[in-house]
């Protein structure tokens, strides 16, 4: 049966707690799988610049290879899952940049599928294909690493593109610290020029960041739909006292 709670939840457009929870808890598990991937990319090191010692370097590292293409996987699934979620906690309160946020996050996770697959190429055969040869390392490793500065790329975007959206609702030191963590994730996508440690660093600020997201909710993520939105439902109220 249907009430009057139900009614007044449906048009205030407020998402039952279960929905924010779950957005809450995919994205947390983003941030730890993200985390994770970026520890066991650091755990396999830099690949040789020349491609002589390729074939060594994966037989040196196939552990860290094999769980980073795993964990790779299931951190695409947890942010579509996240952007997927967020959006029906939000409901008609997002805004149009927040859409085109959530938007990025799905590409990321394409991106980030892509990217495991090329991976998985340094560690599983296909039809009993193996890469055996210094040229075709020199391939998969081009087609990962690539990947991945693709990846840090769109989540630097992800990043500003989140701030930019929630600016009417968020406050002035939120979007201040979303732009730097952006710079350092574009930053990020570039260990060659950054080295291991300073990457690992950069790439984390996104890490702790997107799990403060979580911490915020994602009603932090509306926009400036939102605030209107609420002082219309409160002079409503205000005119009904009346």
């Amino acid at each position: 049966m249907t009430t009057v709670t139900d009614v007044e939840r449906a048009v205030a457009g407020r998402p039952p707690a279960a929905t924010r929870r779950s957005a809450q808890i995919w994205i947390v598990t983003a941030s730890a799988l993200v985390g994770a991937a970026i520890l066991l990319e650091a755990a396999a090191g830099e690949p040789p610049s020349t491609s002589p010692g390729l074939i060594d370097w994966m037989e040196d590292n196939r552990a860290a290879l094999i769980v980073l293409d795993e964990v790779l996987v299931f951190a695409a699934l947890a942010l579509g899952a996240a952007a997927f979620s967020a959006r029906r906690a939000i409901g008609q309160q997002m805004s149009e940049r927040m859409v085109a946020a959530h938007g990025l996050v799905g590409l990321t996770a394409v991106m980030m599928f892509v990217t495991s697959l090329a991976g998985g190429r340094f560690v599983y055969p296909v039809h009993d294909i193996s890469v055996e040869d210094e040229n075709s390392a020199a391939l998969v490793a081009g087609l990962f690493f690539g990947g991945q500065h693709m990846v840090w790329l769109l989540l630097g975007g992800v990043t500003l593109a989140i701030a930019a959206g929630a600016r009417r609702v968020s406050s002035a030191g939120f979007r201040w610290a979303s732009v730097a963590v952006a710079l350092c994730a574009i930053a990020g996508s570039y260990p060659d020029v950054l080295g291991p440690v300073a990457t690992v660093i950069v790439r984390m600020t996104f890490v702790i960041w997107l799990g403060g997201l979580a911490a915020a909710g994602p009603r932090a993520q509306a926009g400036p739909r939102a605030r209107g939105r609420g002082r219309e439902r409160r002079r409503g109220a205000g005119a009904a006292d009346k």
